[in-house]
């Protein structure tokens, strides 16, 4: 495990790189259904192998696909979120209230179609953290997504109900202040958002 932090009592997050072969995952865990690429399989095993190292009572045999395709808990006994990139794989998990996260790599192409997920308000915010452009946006979608995962029922506009107000910048982390805008329904969020190893990471703290 490259990253690991108790959040509080109830939450903590990891992050593993993945340097094993796909039978030390397999050991442990065994997919319920076919994932044909390899990559994604490993991923995957990665995924619910880093999820019993954070919390060993939890049931891998008891997690549901949703019809948004979000895995979570019968009886969501424990909320928590899964995020894959690349050779890298990131879970967060709370045992009191739902959770989001997201690791993407940096890539250059994203400048390109940030403006489908930025509105030019957020990236005059983004623009004042002292990240380049590429940093900028990938720091906007993995925030965004972050909170995506977090509200887990899908029919999201990514501009439209999900709002970067203002942040506050850290030692080794940006602490941003979100809202979350649908369906009459308004939720402040706090989302953090760090670099790991040349990744961006940004998760739901509420």
């Amino acid at each position: 495990m490259v990253y690991q932090q108790n959040i509080n009592d109830t939450a903590k997050i990891g992050v593993w790189h993945i340097t094993e072969s796909e039978s030390f995952f397999s050991e442990h865990y065994s997919p319920r259904f076919e994932i044909k690429n390899h990559q994604k399989r490993i991923q995957h095993l990665a995924g619910r192998f880093l999820l019993q190292q954070l919390d060993d009572a939890i049931s891998l045999d008891a997690i549901l696909i949703s019809e948004k395709g979000m895995p979570h808990l019968k009886n969501n006994d424990c909320f928590f979120s899964i995020s894959h990139c690349d050779d890298f794989v990131a879970v967060i998990i709370n045992s009191n209230q739902r959770v989001g996260i997201d690791i993407e790599s940096v890539k250059s192409k994203i400048e390109t179609i940030a403006s489908k997920f930025i509105t030019e308000d957020e990236m005059k915010i983004l623009g004042n953290t002292g990240l380049d452009i590429k940093l900028q946006c990938t720091v906007g979608w993995t925030i965004k997504e972050s909170m995506y995962k977090w509200y887990g029922l899908g029919n999201v506009d990514f501009k439209r109900n999900l709002k970067i107000i203002s942040f506050e910048k850290y030692e080794d982390y940006f602490l941003f202040h979100t809202l979350f805008l649908k369906d009459g329904v308004e939720q402040s969020l706090k989302i953090k958002s760090m670099l790991i190893q040349n990744k961006v990471m940004s998760w739901v703290e509420v």
